[in-house]
C-alpha cells in the first residue's frame, strides 16, 4: 500500500483522503447550514489547486462527454432557476452545492482520463474500502457503547421499527442507515473481486458485521451482489436473473408494510391507510408510498420548474395542515431521486434525469466485462438505480465521483481511448 500511495500524485492523495472521510459523513454540523458541509469539503480548495496544477496543460486533450454534460447541466441549471423562483436561503444553497458536486465529478473524469484502468481500480477500491471501514468502525463502536448504556449518535433508537419492534440501528453519524449501506455496497463490490489478501478478508468481515446491525432494506441488494461473485456468473450483471427476486422484494417491502390485523397500523413508517386486509393480516402504505403520492401533488402545483431544491419538506408541512399527510410522520424528504426531482425540479428536470440515465444504461451495455473496473462499476450502477427509487441521491458526494468515473469508462470505450489499456 505504501508503494501505491507513493506512486500517486498530490491530487490523487488528496482525493483519496477526501473519499476516505466519507466514512465520517454527518459528524460535522455547523450553524445556519447544518450538515450541508462535511469534513471532506474542507479539502476541496486544496483538491482544486492540485487538480489545476497537474492538469492545466492537458485539458484540451480530454474528450467532452456531450450528452452527459447537457443532461447534468440541465438538471443543475433548472435547479438554480427554480431556486430563484422560489427563493429562500436553503434552496439557493442546495442548488449551488450541486454545481460544486458537478465540478468534483468533472475533476475525476478529467484527471483519471490520463490514468489507465489498471490504476483506477486499486485507487478507487482503496478509497471506498477505507471510507467503509471507518463508517463500520464508528458504527460498531456506537452499538457497543449502547450495550453498556452510553447513548450516542453512531447508533440510533428506532421505536416500533417494521418487523423488529424497538431497536437500535447502526448509523455511524449518517443521516440514515440506508445511506451508510450504500457506501458499504461500493466497498464490497471492490472487495469481492479479490478475497485472497488478509486485509480484504478482515475488511469484508468488519463491514459485513456492521451491515447486520443497520437492519436496512438495502441488504437485500447485497445478496445478489455476493451470489453473482460466488457463483462467478459470466453473463452481464445487469441482465442476470439472480437480481430480479431481490429487487422485487426490496421494492415491495419499501412501499408496503404487512402487519397483523390486531396491531396498531400507525407508526413512524406506516399509516392506517390500508390497501388490503384479511382476517389475520393488513397491508398498509409505508412512508415511501405516501411521499411519492405527495410528490405527485407537489408536481401539480409547480409542473414546469418544481418547488425548488430542498422545498419538499415545507410542502409536506402544508399538506399536514390540510390533512393530506399523516401528522405522526416526520416532514420527510421525498425519499426518491425520481419523484423528488419531479416535485422539486418539475417536468424539465425530470426529463433531463431520464435522458441522463438512458445515456448511462446505453453506455453500460457496451462496457467490456473482462475489465476488473467495469465488473465493479456495473453492480454499483445497478444498486444505485434501484436505490434511487427510495433514496434522494442528487446531493451525495460519492454519487458524483462515481458518475465521473463511470462516464469516463463509457466515453473511453466509445472513443477507443488508449487509457483503457
Amino acid at each position: 500500500m505504501h508503494a501505491f500511495l507513493k506512486s500517486c500524485s498530490n491530487f490523487e492523495r488528496t482525493l483519496l483522503i477526501y473519499i476516505t472521510l466519507f466514512g465520517l459523513h454527518g459528524i460535522l454540523i455547523l450553524p445556519y447550514i447544518g450538515n450541508k458541509a462535511q469534513l471532506s469539503d474542507i479539502l476541496f480548495p486544496l483538491l482544486a489547486f492540485y487538480f489545476f496544477k497537474e492538469n492545466k496543460t492537458r485539458l484540451k486533450h480530454v474528450p467532452i462527454p456531450v450528452w452527459a454534460l447537457i443532461t447534468l447541466g440541465t438538471i443543475l441549471d433548472i435547479g438554480l432557476i427554480s431556486a430563484l423562483i422560489h427563493y429562500n436561503f436553503n434552496t439557493l444553497i442546495e442548488s449551488l452545492a450541486r454545481y460544486y458536486l458537478f465540478v468534483l465529478g468533472a475533476m475525476v473524469f478529467i484527471h483519471f482520463y490520463f490514468q489507465k484502468s489498471t490504476f483506477r481500480t486499486p485507487f478507487f477500491g482503496l478509497a471506498f474500502i477505507w471510507a467503509a471501514l471507518i463508517g463500520a468502525g464508528v458504527g460498531l463502536l456506537g452499538i457497543l457503547l449502547h450495550q453498556i448504556g452510553i447513548d450516542n449518535r453512531a447508533a440510533l433508537f428506532y421505536p416500533d421499527f417494521p418487523y423488529l419492534g424497538d431497536t437500535y440501528r447502526l448509523t455511524a453519524f449518517f443521516a440514515s442507515p440506508n445511506m451508510l449501506v450504500l457506501l458499504f455496497s461500493f466497498a464490497l463490490s471492490f472487495l469481492l473481486e479479490d478475497l485472497s489478501s488478509r486485509f480484504n478478508k478482515i475488511a469484508c468481515t468488519l463491514i459485513g458485521l456492521a451491515l447486520c446491525f443497520t437492519f436496512a432494506k438495502g441488504l437485500l441488494l447485497l445478496i445478489p451482489l455476493i451470489l453473482v461473485r460466488v457463483l462467478n456468473l459470466n453473463q452481464s450483471t445487469i441482465k442476470s436473473w439472480i437480481w430480479m427476486p431481490f429487487i422485487f422484494l426490496f421494492l415491495l417491502l419499501s412501499h408496503l408494510q404487512f402487519k397483523s390485523i390486531d396491531s396498531d397500523p400507525n407508526s413512524m413508517y406506516g399509516s392506517a391507510d390500508t390497501i388490503y386486509t384479511t382476517e389475520t393480516l393488513q397491508v398498509l402504505k409505508t412512508s415511501y408510498t405516501t411521499n411519492k403520492e405527495t410528490a405527485l401533488r407537489a408536481f401539480h402545483t409547480a409542473p414546469l420548474f418544481g418547488l425548488g431544491v430542498g422545498n419538499f419538506n415545507a410542502f409536506v408541512d402544508q399538506q399536514k395542515e390540510l390533512g393530506r399527510y399523516p401528522t405522526h410522520y416526520y416532514s420527510y424528504d421525498p425519499h426518491s431521486t425520481w419523484f423528488g426531482t419531479l416535485a422539486e425540479l418539475g417536468i424539465l428536470g425530470f426529463i433531463a434525469l431520464i435522458c441522463l440515465v438512458v445515456y448511462l444504461i446505453q453506455g453500460a451495455s457496451k462496457l467490456e466485462l473482462t475489465m476488473p473496473l467495469n465488473k465493479v462499476l456495473l453492480p454499483i450502477f445497478l444498486i444505485l438505480l434501484v436505490e434511487s427509487i427510495t433514496m434522494d441521491m442528487l446531493n451525495f458526494r460519492f454519487l458524483y465521483i462515481l458518475l465521473g468515473l463511470f462516464i469516463l469508462q463509457i466515453e473511453s470505450v466509445a472513443k477507443n481511448e488508449s487509457s483503457l489499456e
